[in-house]
């Protein structure tokens, strides 16, 4: 699975927020910024096994393969988790944490709410489902 998180901007609160209790399309305005930050990182998943990666140094996701539906090719994940650990010494912050069906080949983006801890992010995730070979045939 192919994840990439975005460390986006912080948000503009005058541009963005309006005084009117108004729905704001976060969507929009996270699909134009241009991130400050970009990691990567590639988790290898087996259905009902824990895997994990680092996006950076400070970031850990996390998740578990629940299965996978072959006819309409989606992956179910459990306990998707993304923390974040500011300095060694200091407990974890969860940032994001539930449950996703993805379809694979297909990005998913979560845009992660900032607080006073994380700055506003951009998650991706890009199921790509890879074949368990018991036995390799040798050439």
């Amino acid at each position: 699975m192919d994840t990439r998180m975005d460390i986006l901007p912080n948000v503009p609160s005058k541009s963005l927020f309006k005084p009117t209790p108004s729905f704001v399309d976060m969507t929009q305005w996270s699909a134009t910024v241009a991130p400050r930050v970009t990691y990567r990182c590639v988790m290898d998943l087996y259905e009902g096994q824990d895997a994990s990666c680092s996006l950076g140094t400070s970031y850990v996701l996390e998740a578990r393969a629940q299965g996978y539906d072959p006819s309409r090719k989606r992956l179910a994940l459990d306990n998707l988790s993304l923390t974040y650990r500011e300095t060694a010494g200091k407990p974890a912050v969860d940032i994001l944490d539930g449950a996703a069906v993805l379809q694979e080949g297909h990005p998913t983006l979560f845009l992660v709410t900032p607080s006073d801890q994380t700055p506003p992010l951009r998650l991706s995730i890009k199921p790509t489902l890879l074949p368990v070979v018991t036995r390799p045939e040798v050439r």
